[in-house]
């Protein structure tokens, strides 16, 4: 089973410097042309590239960025992630999409904004969404979370804003003053990636139609079934749907030795 969520408690520490897409598309870059992770780490360090940055936030920046990133234990989305950086600018659909997949699988505060307020208000057509409702959302949680209580007021203050400002980044909330809800743009490859994982984690042809997580996109039932019938189209999945009956499978093969299944998925031509 692929282990990529990291939804065990709450955290403030993968909001620090809010979406940064401009500096982890570079991160990315450099990690592609880079024999490790840690050569890369000490050239940024020694000011070798995004030295219009500080030391402490260029330190601040990557310690960030290997949380949401490279601590994911499956070496194809690593791979994937450094694979649209080089062929994507910093803002495109395909490069952003997939940052924002990975780090709200990874963070349990946003995630759990997302389907519990920000879903519910899209569904019923309440765009609108404020700072009060991030605090509402989160005095909730500190009722079964004793944790979140001990946090100072300054730092709630600044993981609530962060939280905000990091779902703007990947383009789910608009605007400056007053935030919006917006659907993001999501590539059928990052579809992908998300019914990948569902199907490693263990779920059938039925649960992954109908699982909660395909709300980050914002989408309905048509919505999903639409994406995966693409997903099908390209050659990637198996997917048939008759009545109440759903049939799923990856077309893909599980080398033998790896531990999780990295290759064997569709073709990285095209991005």
């Amino acid at each position: 089973m692929l282990q990529v969520r990291k939804h065990e408690q709450y955290t403030s520490r993968n909001t620090a410097r809010a979406g940064s897409l401009k500096e982890y598309h570079v991160f990315l870059q450099k990690l592609a042309e880079a024999p490790d992770a840690e050569s890369v780490r000490q050239k940024l360090l020694q000011g070798e590239f995004l030295n219009h940055f500080a030391y402490n936030t260029r330190n601040t920046l990557w310690k960030v960025f290997c949380s949401r990133y490279l601590t994911i234990q499956d070496p194809w989305v690593v791979a994937e992630l450094k694979i649209a950086s080089t062929r994507n600018p910093s803002d495109s659909a395909e490069f952003v999409s997939l940052l924002y997949l990975y780090f709200i699988l990874r963070d349990k505060l946003a995630f759990d904004f997302v389907l519990d307020v920000i879903w519910p208000k899209w569904v019923n057509h309440d765009l609108v969404v404020g700072v009060s409702d991030m605090s509402d959302f989160y005095e909730k949680l500190a009722e079964t979370n004793p944790h979140l209580r001990n946090i100072t007021a300054s730092s709630k203050q600044k993981l609530l804003s962060n939280t905000l400002s990091t779902l703007s980044d990947f383009g789910l909330l608009s605007g400056k003053r007053y935030k919006t809800i917006t659907r993001p743009a999501i590539p059928v490859r990052t579809a992908f990636h998300l019914a990948r994982l569902l199907f490693w984690e263990g779920l059938s042809g039925k649960e992954i139609v109908n699982a909660p997580d395909w709300h980050i996109f914002l989408w309905n039932q048509q919505d999903i079934t639409r994406m995966l019938a693409r997903c099908a189209q390209e050659g990637w999945i198996s997917y048939e749907q008759a009545g109440q009956t759903i049939i799923f499978d990856l077309k893909l093969g599980v080398p033998s030795g790896w531990e999780f299944p990295p290759v064997g998925v569709p073709s990285l031509e095209g991005w």
